[in-house]
């Protein structure tokens, strides 16, 4: 499922914040914009866990960015559910 996931967040996430600069997919996702912002998507190689780092320019952004990120998981966790 973790290959499946990170795919998902890292198609999916692209999407939703747009104005991507860069991409690097080396051991998780992580998504650099712009603006200097950037997102960071890991999995657990041990337990069912992710983990997600943000940096924002402003705590409007950072609010901004984590509800994408949550909310894209939660629409992978709930067709997985299904």
């Amino acid at each position: 499922m973790k290959p499946y996931f990170m795919e998902h967040m890292k198609r999916h996430v692209l999407k939703e914040i747009g104005d991507v600069e860069k991409i690097i997919d080396i051991d998780g996702v992580r998504i650099e914009r712009k603006n200097g912002s950037w997102v960071l998507v890991r999995v657990s190689g041990t337990e069912p866990k992710a983990r997600v780092v943000i940096e924002g320019r402003s705590l409007e952004e950072l609010e901004d960015l984590k509800n994408k990120i949550v909310e894209e998981a939660r629409r992978f966790l709930d067709a997985r559910m299904r």
